[in-house]
């Protein structure tokens, strides 16, 4: 995903987690989020879980509407895609081999 598409999903996803907030239903909130969009758009295969449908799908560590949660896998289009970024291997290689100075980290 790109940086600018992470983005747009952060801010939509505080958006639904504010109007929860603020007196809007958990369940409302998702539906606004999902299949409330594909039924704006007249997309008939999209929105819900179900067989047939085209497999859009975001599994997250924690609740979706909780901003500090991330997205633990993306399918797109039934394809699973690679959340790996910049920052992930940094993260990565500066937590690995502690023991070592930073030069010779992997």
């Amino acid at each position: 995903l790109s940086i600018r598409r992470q983005r747009q999903m952060c801010i939509r996803d505080r958006g639904a987690g504010i109007a929860v907030a603020n007196g809007m239903s958990y369940g409302g909130a998702i539906r606004a989020l999902t299949s409330n969009v594909a039924d704006s758009f007249n997309i008939a295969s999209r929105g819900l879980i179900k067989p047939g449908n085209i497999a859009d799908l975001v599994i997250w560590e924690a609740d979706p509407l909780e901003p500090s949660s991330m997205p633990e896998k993306v399918f797109i289009n039934g394809v699973d895609m690679d959340l790996t970024t910049r920052s992930t291997r940094l993260r990565d290689r500066y937590i690995k081999n502690l023991d070592k100075p930073n030069t010779y980290r992997d």
